[in-house]
């Protein structure tokens, strides 16, 4: 090693912070000195259908068919004009977005609920097999034979050996595999065997078998016809758009006149093909599903009026009710994507009179129900999607006069439950709640099915609560509801019905209401009476709570609250706990009351708590995300124990979730900090002191818990600074301690939250350089004051493997140096404010104690020579400018007397510094 040794410079810090000619330029810091030198999160640092072409279809080839000869406007008509006649420009689009955004016309969503409602545990008979034996062309010299041949593929019979009998589940996979079908047929240009599985399709609408599941057989069929609609549209949108120069584009909103001669042609074969179907039901759906492509042929609003008034008569000619009732259903959804302001109301009120009038001769239908072993109830049951439909397409048209008109229909026709309540979801719910006590009479007189007083009343509270009656009638309709409501005993018929009012409630009645209404709910579904198909509704009656109650502590305040959420299982109380959290995240609200905090500290609970060593990463830091933002609005003024005693809960309750750990020794620094500037004393009483002393031995357990090395240290570091400031030198001493022991188990390498694999150089170089800076100002050992000093270094010189390619450890020697050159002055660069006593006070004028400081400034800087001088061997450029700084240190610290034999040891080793 060099022989020198090292003195201090004495330097007067408070008269170099006041002369000129001392101060070095300031500018901005690019960063904050502290900050690390690396993102932990970026994996750079150190840390660190080939498309097939459609082919033409046969419809589009140069031939004339000889099936399409004759032009029309209404091409099953045959009064139609001709096609090239000039009509007005009233024209109809197809509808590109839904105007009615009303759940009951929100088609998907009501294909979930029949085939939820409507279901069988009967096998149900089926035409399984379509006929695949499409000819080929090539088979085919004539057109005349192509065309008899097409239609005799179209007219066979399915076989009676191809009859196979389903369960409902495989009913559903057969429908819809179908529909996959269609579409693979249809892409091998196979459209006369698409057009088969269609009608097939059809059919089964026809010979059904088992009328129970009929509305969701319906529901199938009209996936299959909306593929084959879809198909067909397209592809004459398509052929409309194919041009030579591949220029032409079709307008969003084309008519006729936009469409080219070929395109219309194509379209026109197609109602040619639809015209030769010989069943009726087949042939009505298939030309409804082909209705929106009239478009392409016609603009005249009156025109499709006039379709729409012959497929409603139309249906009169199907024998069934049932499925003549279907097939309307069917006829007024196209209708919705024919006509922009919804379907025309003469023709929506045909088909509930036609509906009505069958209805009246139910009466002989005695056999046939006895044939499917059905009642009455359970039959009409059957026609309740298809009446909803309609009369949802009446009311959201409707006006008064047409609500009083349909009512006198019900009241007319035998009034039964079913249609009342269709009737009540229907039309706009400021009708309804207009006349509201009109229709608690009408429920009144209603005859029970399958559809109940009690779910009138839900439908009408569900309207009443988008629209509610005047104020002063408000408390007296809801006592008139609850009389009939609050005796139904059963559950499962009680509970839709009570959740449906609670928001009508909640909305506009306040928590006394509130809390009856809940109180009756336990009551009904409680511990005792609970079972677990009611985890929905009980769920929906939580969310409505939290949804519309603002005010957590109004939330909490209800008693029911916590016990509903107990009733739950752990999947469905976990989404709920986290809808909780989330919403109370959102509010930004701050809390100081104790059942609020215990409340919120039990559902943070419930979300910890489901977590496993297998529960994804994501949902770990979604539940540390809301649980932190709990905990740090959670404020108990100056109860400082009680917010300790807070803090002690939440680590206990947390465990598994690190970040969440963190979060509350970081709320207990504070607390400490804030104690401090709240009692403003430097000397603490017995119960200051004990408290404070209770805060660091919260840090003291809680950090070394954590998993991250790097949180352990940054945290413990922070936290014997404040103990310092505190004026608690013995908990300083422990931390800074373990400090030291927990810096040397660092990993060489870490892996990151995503999976990217670090090197932990960098983070050790930074967090010494700050060690370092603490260093100043901590008191030493009475003992031994230079334990912590001698440990950090021994730590960088030998316990610590640095990269052979890296300043690192040069630079941290540097820091070092520094440290101890300004620790051996007699007064220090900097205190705390609180006036915890430095070494600069507790060994002042002590030349052992400068002996000492000296002897580690010569190790420390000989340490530095050595690496520099190995750094000058590999890579030259970096040494020098390490050299550089080392030469600014030694000029700023060193006295004059060992200024220059360190410049010469540096210049030895780096001789162009």
């Amino acid at each position: 090693m060099a022989e020198f040794k090292i003195t201090p410079q004495s330097r007067r810090y408070d008269h170099e912070e006041k002369d000129e000619d001392q101060r070095l330029p300031l500018t901005n810091a690019k960063r904050h000195p502290l900050q690390p030198s690396y993102n932990r999160d970026d994996p750079s640092s150190p840390l660190k259908v080939k498309e097939e072409k459609e082919k033409d279809e046969d419809e589009g080839e140069s031939f004339a068919d000889p099936l399409g000869a004759h032009p029309l406007n209404d091409p099953l008509s045959g009064s139609g004009k001709s096609g090239a006649a000039v009509f007005d420009d009233s024209t109809v689009k197809l509808k590109k977005v839904k105007k009615f955004e009303d759940p009951a016309l929100d088609w998907d969503i009501t294909q979930k609920e029949v085939l939820a409602k409507y279901t069988t545990q009967v096998n149900i008979p089926i035409v399984s097999k379509i006929v695949d034996d499409v000819e080929r062309e090539e088979e085919i010299v004539t057109l005349t034979e192509r065309a008899k041949r097409r239609l005799e593929t179209l007219e066979e019979d399915e076989d009676p050996s191809a009859v196979k009998h389903l369960s409902q589940k495989e009913l559903v996979n057969h429908l819809e595999g179908l529909a996959s079908e269609l579409e693979t047929a249809w892409n091998k240009q196979e459209k006369v065997k698409s057009l088969r599985i269609v009608i097939q399709s059809c059919k089964m609408l026809v010979n059904c078998k088992v009328p129970q599941v009929y509305p969701s057989l319906f529901v199938l069929v009209s996936k299959v016809l909306d593929t084959f609609g879809r198909l067909v549209f397209e592809r004459i949108k398509k052929k409309s758009c194919d041009d030579k120069s591949g220029k032409r584009v079709l307008p969003e909103n084309f008519t006729q006149k936009d469409i080219p001669p070929d395109a219309k042609e194509m379209c026109k074969n197609w109602f040619y093909k639809i015209a030769s179907i010989r069943e009726l039901l087949p042939r009505v759906y298939v030309e409804i599903t082909l209705w929106p492509c009239n478009r392409f042929l016609i603009d005249d609003t009156r025109s499709y009026e006039e379709m729409m008034r012959r497929f409603v008569a139309q249906c009169r000619g199907l024998g069934d009710p049932l499925v003549a009732q279907f097939a309307r259903f069917f006829l007024l959804r196209k209708a919705l994507e024919v006509f922009d302001n919804g379907p025309p109301l003469p023709y929506v009120q045909q088909c509930l009179d036609d509906w009505l009038y069958t209805k009246k001769q139910w009466s002989g239908l005695g056999a046939y129900l006895k044939t499917y072993d059905l009642t009455l109830a359970q039959y009409e049951n059957l026609y309740s999607p298809a009446v909803k439909w309609t009369l949802k397409c009446m009311g959201l048209q409707g006006d008064k006069q047409m609500l009083q008109d349909t009512v006198q229909k019900f009241i007319d026709n035998s009034p039964n439950c079913m249609m009342l309540n269709h009737i009540i979801g229907a039309f706009n719910a400021s009708l309804i709640a207009k006349y509201a006590e009109k229709f608690m009479e009408l429920i009144a007189i209603a005859e029970q099915g399958v559809t109940t007083r009690g779910d009138c009343y839900a439908t009408l509270g569900a309207q009443l609560t988008k629209e509610p009656p005047p104020e002063k009638k408000r408390l007296k309709l809801l006592n008139d509801v609850w009389v009939e409501v609050a005796g139904i005993q059963d559950a499962k018929e009680y509970i839709p019905i009570a959740q449906v009012w609670l928001e009508f409630v909640v909305k506009f009645f306040k928590e006394r209401e509130m809390s009856i209404l809940l109180q009756d709910i336990w009551e009904h579904v409680g511990k005792e009476k609970y079972t677990p198909d009611l985890e929905t509704y009980v769920e929906g009656i939580l969310g409505i709570l939290l949804y519309n109650i603002k005010d957590f502590h109004s939330l909490f305040q209800l008693d029911q609250v916590l016990p509903l959420i107990d009733l739950l299982q752990t999947s469905t109380k976990v989404e709920v706990a986290k809808g909780i959290m989330t919403r109370f995240t959102e509010s930004g609200e701050i809390i100081k009351d104790a059942i609020l905090i215990n409340s919120l500290l039990d559902v943070s609970r419930t979300l910890h708590d489901s977590l496993t060593d297998f529960s994804i990463e994501d949902d770990r830091r979604q539940f540390a995300h809301v649980i932190n933002t709990f905990i740090s609005r959670v404020q108990y003024g100056r109860d400082f124990e009680g917010h300790l005693h807070f803090f002690v809960e939440c680590r206990r309750s947390f465990q598994k979730l690190d970040a969440v750990i963190e979060t509350a020794v970081f709320g207990v620094i504070a607390l400490v900090t804030r104690a401090l500037k709240v009692t403003q004393i430097k000397q603490h009483s017995k119960k200051g002191a004990a408290f404070i002393k209770a805060c660091m031995a919260f840090c003291h357990i809680t950090i070394p818990s954590l998993h991250d090395h790097m949180k352990r240290l940054k945290l413990l570091l922070l936290a014997s600074m404040v103990a310092l400031n505190a004026g608690f030198v013995t908990q300083c001493d422990i931390m800074m301690k373990t400090c030291m022991i927990i810096l040397a188990d660092v990993p060489a390498v870490v892996t990151l939250s995503n999976n990217q694999l670090c090197n932990t150089e960098d983070f050790v170089a930074d967090f010494t350089h700050q060690l370092c800076a603490s260093l100043v100002v901590m008191p030493g050992n009475p003992e031994d004051p230079f334990t912590v000093m001698e440990k950090l270094l021994d730590f960088i010189t030998k316990e610590h493997q640095w990269d052979k390619n890296s300043v690192n450890k040069g630079k941290v020697l540097l820091s070092l140096f520094q440290c101890f050159c300004a620790s051996w002055q007699e007064q220090l660069p900097y205190h705390f404010a609180s006036g915890t006593s430095s070494n600069d006070t507790l060994y002042a004028g002590s030349k052992a104690y400068k002996d000492g400081i000296a002897k580690l400034c010569t190790q420390a800087f000989e340490e530095f020579v050595g690496v520099l001088a190995e750094i000058q061997g590999g890579a030259p450029a970096k040494a020098k400018q390490l050299a550089s700084q080392a030469l600014e240190s030694v000029t700023a610290f060193a006295d004059e007397t060992s200024r220059e034999k360190l410049k010469k040891a540096i210049n030895k080793v780096c001789p162009s510094s």
